[in-house]
């Protein structure tokens, strides 16, 4: 599973389209987090070039992460969300152990 992942990673990094990038990198982050594989989460979450979007798929990817009990990576990807709101819910998610 790992290795599709990573080739599916290297794959979306060659798409000339940025907004089917990000979106394919996001949803890839996010399957990525379902298992634990943390490293694939943060080279797709590195290269989504819309902030917004990022920042969303970085909330659900730390939500995720938590529940596979993955709890450092989750809190430091919940703390690394630019916009305070999203930050902050995500933080309280997590905290909520929801």
């Amino acid at each position: 599973r790992e290795e599709a992942l990573q080739a599916r990673l290297e794959a979306a990094q060659e798409i000339d389209d940025p907004v089917q990038m990000d979106r394919a990198l996001g949803a890839l982050a996010i399957e990525a987090a379902f298992h634990g594989y943390v490293d694939i989460v943060d080279d797709a979450l590195s290269e989504i070039t819309d902030e917004p979007l990022r920042d969303r798929v970085t909330a659900d990817c730390a939500e995720r992460l938590w529940k596979v009990g993955r709890h450092e990576d989750a809190i430091r990807l919940a703390g690394d969300i630019v916009d305070p709101a999203l930050r902050d819910e995500a933080l309280s998610l997590l905290a909520s152990d929801q």
